[in-house]
């Protein structure tokens, strides 16, 4: 297994070796037909607690117009939720109820709160605005103002205006602690309570200008500390998926890339940064298409355990030519919605890769 690892490394750093999709290589369309249009640009999957998909929820984010999607699967596609305002989406504002972010991913925290990645503000499209944006998305209102911005163009390497914030996900502090994730900021070992009001985790964004991951810590006042920065092994970066079922970060291209995807760990050691494990070609079934957002569905409990079973029954046959045993549903956002189709789903094989 040493061998393998340390082999792989090699051909990675040396010619970039990258292996064929660790999953089925049927992807599907997963939306209707023009029901979106353009700009699709983030996907998050909201996990329910039940064995089927009757409360899970997939939010995808526009960052032209700047709107958060709430989306539930009725066993064919997947629709907006008409309850609670969704019906068309949900406009989102900076926190003083103005401009127009070009929100190009999303994640969640543990408190069910929201977080866009940013790039600039589309009302002026010349000037970067690199910002992490927090929502409260209780309640009926068709618009959302966030309620706290971390605003990092200070911190991070000057790109063009849209070269910037393409990608983020939330990790929780459980895990980068068990891993020994190392903080960067104060050149030891993370200790969370180093950082208090910072919730249970942190956040990793990436930088589509030159393909870096930047971990930050975010506290409740507006301010920050950048932990971590690694390079995700491509030129550019256009999404973040942290799999909580195996540890593994997704650090995922588009057209640009071919569709490559790297996978990401924390090595064991006493202390460890994410590393680049390796780099997936996308699955052969789907053309070169603009992917921007990438979600996995888990956690392994309920997708992997026992092969899927009322969930890939939720989902419909993925691939009827062959067994799906062993795969969890994976989504993909086209920023170009190709032939109509703004979302499209496959499926990922389970548990370890490297």
């Amino acid at each position: 297994d040493f061998f393998f690892v340390v082999y792989l490394f090699s051909i990675y750093d040396l010619g970039k070796c990258t292996l064929s999709w660790p999953g089925d290589s049927s992807v599907t369309v997963a939306d209707t037909e023009n029901d979106f249009g353009e700009n699709m640009s983030g996907l998050y999957y909201n996990q329910g607690t039940s064995s089927s998909s009757s409360d899970d929820f997939l939010y995808a984010v526009q960052n032209s117009p700047s709107t958060i999607y709430k989306l539930q699967w009725n066993g064919n596609y997947f629709q907006k939720y008409s309850g609670s305002g969704w019906s068309a989406g949900k406009t989102i504002y900076y926190p003083d109820g103005t401009g127009s972010p070009d929100s190009e991913d999303l994640t969640f925290d543990d408190a069910g709160y929201v977080y866009v990645s940013s790039e600039r503000n589309n009302a002026k499209s010349t000037k970067s605005r690199l910002s992490i944006l927090r929502y409260n998305i209780g309640g009926t209102s068709t618009k959302l103002t966030a309620t706290t911005e971390w605003d990092l163009t200070s911190d991070l390497p000057n790109v063009d205006p849209n070269l910037g914030l393409e990608a983020i996900t939330w990790i929780p502090d459980s895990f980068l602690t068990s891993h020994n994730f190392f903080d960067a900021h104060l050149k030891k070992v993370y200790d969370p309570s180093d950082y208090p009001q910072h919730g249970n985790g942190l956040f990793f964004v990436g930088l589509e200008g030159n393909g870096y991951i930047y971990g930050y810590v975010l506290l409740s006042s507006g301010s920050y500390y950048r932990l971590s920065s690694v390079s995700s092994g491509e030129t550019a970066i256009m999404s973040l998926e942290f799999d909580v079922s195996t540890g593994y970060l997704w650090a995922s291209c588009d057209s640009h890339c071919s569709g490559r995807s790297a996978l990401l760990a924390l090595k064991a050691s006493s202390s460890s940064s994410f590393t680049v494990m390796a780099s997936y070609n996308r699955p052969s079934s789907m053309g070169n298409l603009n992917t921007e957002g990438f979600a996995i569905a888990g956690p392994a409990s309920l997708m992997c355990s026992s092969g899927l079973k009322d969930k890939e029954e939720a989902f419909g046959n993925f691939n009827s030519s062959s067994s799906s045993s062993g795969m969890k549903a994976v989504f993909w956002a086209d920023d170009d919605c190709t032939a109509g189709h703004a979302i499209r789903r496959g499926l990922l094989q389970c548990g370890d890769l490297v």
